[in-house]
């Protein structure tokens, strides 16, 4: 490993010489002070917390990731070009040790400018906010969903009851059946006016307080804020906690709920009442309509994971930057890994294409070149689709929690998985490649 870590050491220092470092420390700046001047926010804390968290660090990641593959194209194509790679492997150097050693320093640097990046972005953070603000922004909350509905039989049930009676509407079985759960799924997330939801959440009792995160949609197509009351706590219980809002439609909404609402059988029941004088009617998304979020960690925690979980992308890229420049020249190598790392990033315009049978023919039926195209699409989206993971920049801002769980899961598909299966295939490919052949 020796040999390994000195081959990085060199990497590092010619990035330094080449001025590598001083480009990317110059962008990384650029990123992290420009962007938040430029872009505005909601006008709310929350908003420039998104700005600086989202739109920064996304920025930041988006200019290390070209500059890994630009960097790992090179590492070992460019050194062929010129011939300096002949005065290692003229040593008692493998040249297995020689791609770890590239992908090392590659990894190095990447974790020095990330860590940076990470720490400008968090010490403008605390600079812009309050210590009042603080605890309610930037935090680190799991993400609890109600417990589900049983449509499905109560659907059931009513089909029964309206076969027995003999008015069930004319049609196949299986789709009045769908029909009766649409609509009662439509009946259980609206909430007319005059009327109330319960929401039961499975969560443990805690001692931090809890915060309800809602958005709905409006039977009016106006913004119109809509009155409701929110109440939380068991149903038997004569101090349930009440809080009286006004929410515009569209816009997402919270509501902090005393830790002690939570009952003894670890459930905590909320509903919400529609107490609007006009006849409007609040229509929650099934998914995400109402959500309980619950203090896991630290703000602090949550950002390193999250910067962890960058880094491991990085990693990835730089394994098969290193790979691809391995194989070819550095223009070739460059435009290869490009296409590589936009094929990583369209996944649902590759789904999208799936979808579409006839693109070549005219007639009712594909022909063998749509076919052909058909699958070519299908390959590559399930060879891409292990790495079309949503951004942990998103939930961070959001102040939803980057779990151990998920950077763990990428780490072992992205680095251990992919990465070593690439390596391999890099290594194998370099030790094929003959050095020192007459031009």
């Amino acid at each position: 490993m020796n040999k390994v870590f000195a081959i990085a050491g060199i990497a590092i220092r010619n990035a330094i010489r080449s001025r590598v470092v001083v480009v990317l420390l110059a962008l990384l700046l650029i990123a992290i002070v420009a962007l938040p001047l430029t872009i505005k926010g909601d006008g709310t804390l929350t908003g420039a917390v998104q700005v600086l968290l989202r739109y920064t660090l996304g920025a930041v990641t988006m200019i290390l990731s070209i500059a890994t593959l630009w960097a790992g194209c090179a590492a070992i194509s460019l050194e062929v070009q010129e011939r300096q790679v002949h005065l290692l492997v003229t040593k008692p150097v493998f040249r297995m040790q020689l791609w770890l050693g590239k992908w090392l320093g590659l990894l190095i640097l990447n974790t020095v400018l990330l860590g940076l990046a990470g720490v400008a972005s968090y010490t403008l953070l605390r600079w812009n906010l309050r210590q009042d603000d603080v605890a309610d922004i930037l935090v680190a909350r799991r993400v609890v969903n109600p417990m589900p509905l049983d449509i499905a039989a109560d659907a059931r049930q009513i089909f029964e009851e309206q076969k027995r009676r003999g008015e069930l509407p004319p049609g196949p079985p299986d789709q009045v059946l769908e029909a009766i759960q649409q609509s009662l799924r439509q009946q259980a997330y609206s909430v007319p006016s005059g009327l109330a939801r319960r929401y039961v959440f499975p969560v443990k009792p805690t001692g931090v307080p809890l915060v309800i995160r809602y958005k709905f949609a409006s039977s009016s197509t106006g913004k119109e804020q809509l009155a409701c009351l929110w109440i939380a706590g068991s149903p038997d219980r004569a101090d349930r906690f009440e809080k009286p809002e006004y929410a515009a439609p569209g816009g997402v909404h919270t509501v902090r709920i005393p830790p002690a609402m939570v009952d003894t059988n670890e459930t905590l029941t909320v509903d919400v009442a529609n107490v609007h004088p006009m006849p409007l009617t609040m229509v929650f998304a099934p998914d995400d309509g109402v959500q309980l979020l619950v203090q896991e960690t630290s703000f602090e925690m949550n950002l390193v994971r999250c910067l962890l979980l960058e880094l491991v992308k990085l990693a990835f890229l730089g394994a098969l930057a290193v790979t691809i420049g391995s194989v070819f020249s550095l223009p070739v190598a460059a435009v290869t890994a490009g296409y590589a790392l936009l094929l990583m990033n369209i996944g649902g315009y590759l789904q999208t294409l799936i979808g579409q049978k006839m693109i070549f023919s005219a007639g009712a039926q594909p022909g063998i070149l749509d076919l052909l195209v058909h699958w070519i699409y299908v390959i590559l989206y399930w060879l891409t689709k292990p790495f079309q993971q949503p951004s942990a920049l998103e939930p961070l801002a959001a102040g939803e929690l980057v779990s151990w769980t998920w950077l763990g899961t990428i780490f072992l598909w992205q680095v251990v998985v992919a990465g070593g299966a690439v390596a391999a295939i890099g290594v194998w490919a370099f030790n094929r490649r003959e050095l020192g052949l007459p031009e």
